[in-house]
Protein backbone atom coordinates (compact mmCIF):
# COMPACT_ATOMS: atom_id res chain seq x y z
CA UNK A 1 0.00 0.00 0.00
CA UNK A 2 1.10 3.38 -0.82
CA UNK A 3 1.44 6.23 1.76
CA UNK A 4 0.46 9.90 0.21
CA UNK A 5 2.23 12.41 2.16
CA UNK A 6 0.09 15.78 2.09
CA UNK A 7 2.14 18.71 1.23
CA UNK A 8 0.87 22.47 2.81
CA UNK A 9 2.74 23.54 -0.68
CA UNK A 10 6.02 25.96 1.06
CA UNK A 11 7.84 26.55 -2.02
CA UNK A 12 11.21 27.95 -0.75
CA UNK A 13 13.82 29.11 -3.71
CA UNK A 14 17.39 30.23 -2.37
CA UNK A 15 18.80 32.12 -5.45
CA UNK A 16 22.14 33.34 -3.45
CA UNK A 17 24.66 31.19 -3.32
CA UNK A 18 24.56 28.04 -4.94
CA UNK A 19 20.55 27.58 -5.98
CA UNK A 20 18.23 25.45 -4.24
CA UNK A 21 14.62 24.45 -3.74
CA UNK A 22 12.50 23.48 -0.97
CA UNK A 23 9.67 22.03 -0.79
CA UNK A 24 7.94 21.45 2.66
CA UNK A 25 11.80 21.58 3.57
CA UNK A 26 12.55 18.96 1.52
CA UNK A 27 15.37 19.76 -1.06
CA UNK A 28 13.71 19.25 -4.39
CA UNK A 29 17.00 21.02 -7.08
CA UNK A 30 19.28 17.87 -6.66
CA UNK A 31 22.02 17.16 -9.04
CA UNK A 32 20.95 15.33 -11.28
CA UNK A 33 22.09 15.66 -14.52
CA UNK A 34 18.29 14.74 -16.20
CA UNK A 35 16.78 17.41 -14.11
CA UNK A 36 19.76 19.52 -14.46
CA UNK A 37 18.16 21.30 -17.78
CA UNK A 38 14.56 21.46 -15.75
CA UNK A 39 16.12 23.22 -13.15
CA UNK A 40 17.29 26.00 -15.23
CA UNK A 41 14.81 26.27 -17.51
CA UNK A 42 12.93 27.00 -13.96
CA UNK A 43 16.11 30.08 -13.05
CA UNK A 44 15.06 31.37 -16.47
CA UNK A 45 11.59 31.21 -15.94
CA UNK A 46 12.06 33.02 -12.62
CA UNK A 47 14.88 35.45 -14.01
CA UNK A 48 12.19 36.52 -16.23
CA UNK A 49 9.16 36.41 -14.47
CA UNK A 50 7.86 39.74 -15.45
CA UNK A 51 8.06 39.54 -19.14
CA UNK A 52 6.29 37.63 -21.31
CA UNK A 53 8.91 34.62 -22.74
CA UNK A 54 7.19 33.23 -25.76
CA UNK A 55 8.49 29.32 -25.98
CA UNK A 56 9.83 30.16 -29.48
CA UNK A 57 12.74 32.09 -27.30
CA UNK A 58 12.93 29.52 -24.91
CA UNK A 59 13.75 26.98 -27.74
CA UNK A 60 16.65 29.87 -29.39
CA UNK A 61 18.39 29.99 -25.46
CA UNK A 62 17.61 25.77 -24.77
CA UNK A 63 17.81 24.12 -27.42
CA UNK A 64 19.59 26.16 -30.34
CA UNK A 65 21.00 22.89 -32.36
CA UNK A 66 17.77 21.12 -32.67
CA UNK A 67 14.70 21.13 -35.49
CA UNK A 68 11.64 23.12 -34.66
CA UNK A 69 9.75 20.07 -33.90
CA UNK A 70 12.12 18.34 -31.99
CA UNK A 71 12.77 21.22 -29.95
CA UNK A 72 9.39 21.83 -29.10
CA UNK A 73 8.77 18.18 -27.90
CA UNK A 74 11.96 18.98 -25.50
CA UNK A 75 10.55 21.99 -24.50
CA UNK A 76 7.20 19.94 -23.48
CA UNK A 77 9.15 17.30 -21.78
CA UNK A 78 10.92 19.95 -19.60
CA UNK A 79 8.27 21.35 -18.32
CA UNK A 80 6.41 18.09 -17.64
CA UNK A 81 9.93 17.05 -15.67
CA UNK A 82 9.53 20.52 -13.41
CA UNK A 83 6.18 19.99 -12.86
CA UNK A 84 6.83 16.82 -11.75
CA UNK A 85 10.24 17.77 -9.83
CA UNK A 86 7.84 21.09 -8.17
CA UNK A 87 4.58 18.95 -7.67
CA UNK A 88 5.64 15.05 -6.75
CA UNK A 89 2.44 14.01 -5.56
CA UNK A 90 0.48 15.38 -8.74
CA UNK A 91 -1.89 12.93 -10.18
Amino acid sequence: MAVRKESNGLLEIYTLGRFRIKIDGQLASGNSDRANKAWLLFKYLLTNREKAVSADIIIDNFWPDLDPISAKQALYTCIHRLRSMLEPNRS
